[in-house]
């Protein structure tokens, strides 16, 4: 919604941005609409085939939802193991961690730049439950499949926007196995 510069906000204007706490529908495509129905309103006019990051590329809301909820997920994992590993390995997971951060809030940026709509979901309860070694193999097979995600999601991109940031995180990922496998070579 496009508001006068000139003119006080309402109170709903003023209020803070939306926030989804659910997913899409279902019936929500789960692939990119054609390019050529993408437009968004810049200062009043309306702008076709936005090509990065625009109306055109809602179709991957969903795919950019789950991959928050994952991101926010390892997030809180490591940030769990990094204080049950012995002490050489806490300040790698703490790291880890923070990448993960990192990467669901740039993914939810892409989002809200395609949607209008911040997704920032509650962070859930992570169960850690064994031995941390069992614990970091797991997590160590899950970066293994979060990069081949990424590098299929942007295989099939149209936006080059989001092709590029699912490469760039499948490469982040990838190293996050590697830093898991040195731990696990170490101890």
């Amino acid at each position: 919604m496009q508001s006068n510069p000139n003119s006080t906000p309402s109170c709903e204007e003023a209020a803070l941005p939306q926030v989804w706490e659910s997913p899409l529908p279902s019936s929500m495509p789960r692939s990119a609409p054609p390019s050529t129905s993408a437009h968004v309103t810049v200062q009043g006019r309306e702008v076709h085939d936005v090509p990065y990051l625009g109306s055109g590329s809602a179709g991957y809301a969903p795919t950019l939802q789950e991959m928050i909820e994952e991101e926010l997920h390892d997030h809180r994992l490591y940030q769990l193991l990094s204080r049950r590993v012995p002490a050489g390995a806490g300040p790698t997971l703490a790291s880890m961690s923070a990448d993960e951060l990192r990467h669901a809030r740039r993914l939810s940026a892409a989002l809200f730049l395609i949607t209008g709509v911040r997704y920032w979901p509650s962070v859930k309860a992570v169960p850690v439950t064994g031995a941390w070694p069992a614990a970091l193999r797991n997590a160590f097979a899950e970066e293994q499949q979060g990069a081949a995600h990424y590098l299929s999601a942007a295989g099939e991109a149209t936006d080059p926007a989001l092709k590029a940031l699912w490469e760039e995180l499948a490469g982040d990922e990838a190293g996050h196995a590697q830093r898991l496998r040195e731990i696990l070579e170490r101890f």
